[in-house]
């Protein structure tokens, strides 16, 4: 049986990890986005989580997201974005995905 660990990314390992999940999962392959170019648009981010799922210390799937205001019908709610959302292909249908997804949710409830 696999060891899975959700955790959060910070610096350089957010970079790493999720641009090797999202240069598969959303740009055309190949060949893949320039590495460098992708990490440069990315890293001036603030106030972004970011998580990804390890299968035995190898990142499969993982997810980015914000906290938001919406505004519904002359209300204000707050509410989460999320986005970046990818699985690599070998560890589809695990509910690898779901599960990123919420623990990301929960990390980003007020």
């Amino acid at each position: 049986m696999a060891d899975i660990t959700i955790r959060k990314l910070e610096g350089d390992e957010k970079l790493q990890v999720m641009y090797g999940l999202n240069a598969y999962a959303f740009f055309a392959t190949p060949p893949l986005m320039n590495e460098q170019e992708w990490q440069e648009y990315v890293r001036p981010r603030e106030g972004v989580t970011y998580l990804a799922l390890f299968e035995d210390a190898k990142p499969v799937s993982g997810a980015a997201g914000t906290t938001m205001i919406q505004h519904v019908r002359g209300k204000l709610f707050d509410a989460n974005g999320l986005w970046a959302v990818a699985t690599a292909p070998g560890a589809r249908r695990n509910g690898y995905c779901r599960s990123v997804i919420a623990q990301l949710l929960c990390a980003l409830r007020p």
